[in-house]
């Protein structure tokens, strides 16, 4: 009997049976505002599921948008950690597309959030910048097969609004980098205003910051890059390229700090070849005594350090010829270096000693009449 009931009346049991099956099923509810302020004042009198059910609402996409404002709203005004873990994970992934209640969400994290904050700040920078880009690429790409009239003139002007958009984006990591008290950061901000690439507005803005810097802390800065020939080069760079570009009392506070860190890195230099100067006098090269020469005849090194030459030339008893070394006695300032000099003739030209003394003579003559009185040189 029932196989025959149930054959007859098959398609009006199963249409009883899936109206059972889908009524049972629990439907989704539009919230209104008046739910939501519902759900806040559950929350305030102790009902903590009323938060948990305000974070569904304002992460749910199919609510209306004034919706999920409001719910954002309370969970902001709530300040629990359960609001926070909701708004960090919506900012960090960018899943709220919609431009106003991310900003909300962002300002909320900026004020009441915590280090992990940063962490979904930083990520969600991360995400935007390729959620952004994933858009450009898919309107780019839909511009190019359906085409337009004025198609290179789109794209230029796209061009310009994201060249436009880059020199923004650089401009508000430079003012972040020169917040931070980090040398890295510094060193990222040089390289930034050394980039000729990088446009003019932008180099600017990054010696503006680096000009706000403490000045210890850049003379440091500056004079640890002396360390190294090719940071030395990058400094230098810097001065040039840049010290042309701005002006008035930032261009005198970053030449006066390059000065410094120039006399401090060179200060560190002569007590390094100081060092190396006594040292040389414990060896016997060839190409050591040319360097040594090198210093003795400069005028660019400390009276100490040429002295020190001549001793460690002195010491190598070198046999080469002399002419070059003795003729700096043709200037009169440098008579200061004479009996070094008479000595290392001594020891390096025996054989040729008499020769030597009719050359000195021949040059004293002729810092004699290099010597001024009162301006005017001897005749």
């Amino acid at each position: 009997m029932f196989p025959h009931i149930i054959k007859k009346y098959k398609n009006q049991i199963l249409t009883i049976f899936l109206a059972l099956l889908f009524g049972c099923a629990p439907q989704q509810k539009t919230f209104s505002i008046d739910d939501v302020e519902k759900q806040r004042t559950e929350y305030l009198d102790g009902k903590l599921k009323s938060l948990s059910v305000l974070v569904e609402v304002y992460k749910d996409k199919d609510q209306p948008y004034n919706v999920r404002t409001a719910a954002l709203r309370v969970l902001a005004e709530s300040s629990h950690p359960i609001a926070l873990e909701a708004i960090q994970e919506s900012v960090s992934n960018s899943s709220l597309f919609e431009l106003d209640l991310l900003i909300d969400a962002i300002n909320y994290l900026s004020k009441h959030g915590n280090e992990q904050s940063t962490i979904s700040l930083l990520e969600g920078l991360k995400s935007s910048e390729n959620m952004i880009m994933d858009i450009r690429e898919s309107m780019i790409n839909a511009i190019n097969k359906l085409g337009t009239k004025d198609q290179i003139i789109t794209l230029l002007d796209l061009w310009e609004v994201s060249r436009t958009q880059h020199h923004r984006m650089n401009y508000l990591l430079s003012q972040t980098l020169g917040a931070m008290d980090d040398e890295r950061a510094m060193q990222m901000l040089i390289e930034i205003a050394n980039d000729p690439s990088m446009d003019i507005s932008i180099r600017k803005n990054v010696l503006e910051v680096l000009s706000l810097r403490d000045s210890d802390e850049l003379v440091d800065f500056f004079a640890n890059l002396l360390d190294d020939p090719k940071s030395t080069l990058q400094m230098r760079k810097f001065a040039f390229n840049n010290m042309g570009d701005i002006d008035g009392q930032m261009e005198a506070r970053m030449i006066s700090v390059l000065l410094e860190s120039y006399q401090s890195g060179k200060e560190d230099y002569f007590t390094l070849l100081e060092s190396l100067l006594n040292a040389m006098k414990e060896f016997k090269d060839p190409s050591i005594a040319e360097k040594l020469k090198e210093i003795a005849k400069s005028n660019n090194y400390p009276r100490t350090l040429r002295l020190k030459a001549l001793q460690a030339l002195a010491a190598q008893q070198d046999q080469s010829d002399m002419d070059e070394l003795v003729s700096i006695l043709e200037d009169p300032e440098n008579y200061i270096y004479y009996n070094e000099i008479i000595d290392l003739v001594d020891l390096s030209n025996k054989k040729n000693k008499s020769r030597y003394e009719v050359k000195l003579r021949e040059i004293a003559y002729k810092a004699y009449l290099n010597y001024s009185f009162g301006g005017e040189k001897n005749k």
